[in-house]
C-alpha cells in the first residue's frame, strides 16, 4: 500500500467484517490452502500462502490483498483470545490504525490491554517477512495468559515494541517458539476458553 489508503468508517468496517464472513473467509482455503479455521496454525498457512504467491518485493500490498489478510489476522485474534475485541471506529481512519483491544495476564479490559494493528501486521509483513503474523498472535495469546511479560527496555533483536504501551516485550522466534507453544498449551489448560461464551 503505497498510495494513500481511503478513511474506513465504524459502518464501512461493519460491512467489510459481513462480507469477509459470507465470502472471502469460505474460500481462502482454496485461494491459499489456508484452513479458515481461525487458529494459529492457519496464520502460518497464511504466511506460507503469501510468501508462496507474492514473493517478498514482489509488489506493493494493495487495498484490497490488506483488507483481506487483515480481517483474517484480526478475527482469528477475536475469535480465539479471551477477552479479545474490535476497537470501535470514531469518524473515519486509515485501515492500518484500526486495532484489535487483547486483555494481558489475565486482567479485564480495563485493567491493562494491548491495542495491536491487525491491518499494519500486515502491510510490515509485507515489507519485513521477519515481522511475521503468526508471531503476533503467538505473544498476544501468551500475554494473555500471562506466560510472556512486558520487558522494560529493549534487550536484544527477539525484543520489539507491542502495540501502543511504549513497552518491549520478547517476541516468539524460531529459537524459541517451541518453548512458547509448549507454554501455551499449559497455560490454555489451566485458562480454558470456549469461544461461544466470548461472543
Amino acid at each position: 500500500m503505497t498510495q494513500q489508503a481511503p478513511l474506513i468508517t465504524q459502518t464501512e468496517f461493519n460491512e467489510m467484517k459481513t462480507s469477509a464472513d459470507t465470502k472471502l473467509f469460505p474460500v481462502m482455503g482454496v485461494l491459499l490452502g489456508v484452513p479458515a479455521d481461525f487458529s494459529a496454525e492457519s496464520l502460518s498457512a497464511l504466511e506460507a500462502g503469501i510468501n508462496r504467491m507474492y514473493p517478498a518485493g514482489a509488489k506493493s500490498a494493495s487495498f484490497a490483498l490488506v483488507s483481506a489478510f487483515g480481517m483474517y489476522l484480526g478475527e482469528t485474534l477475536v475469535r480465539t483470545i479471551p477477552g479479545a475485541s474490535w476497537v470501535k471506529i470514531e469518524g473515519g481512519i486509515d485501515i492500518r490504525d484500526i486495532s484489535v483491544e487483547v486483555p494481558i495476564n489475565g486482567k479485564s479490559m480495563n485493567e491493562q490491554k494491548i491495542m495491536l494493528k491487525p491491518f499494519s501486521r500486515i502491510v510490515n509483513f509485507w515489507h519485513d517477512r521477519t515481522d511475521g503474523i503468526r508471531v503476533l498472535y503467538d505473544t498476544a495469546s501468551a500475554m494473555n495468559l500471562g506466560v510472556v511479560k512486558f520487558g522494560e527496555k529493549y534487550e536484544g533483536p527477539e525484543w520489539k515494541r507491542m502495540g501502543n504501551t511504549g513497552g518491549y516485550v520478547r517476541m516468539f522466534s524460531a529459537e524459541n517458539m517451541e518453548e512458547g507453544k509448549r507454554k501455551i498449551r499449559e497455560a490454555q489448560k489451566t485458562h480454558p476458553f470456549n469461544p461461544e461464551e466470548h461472543e
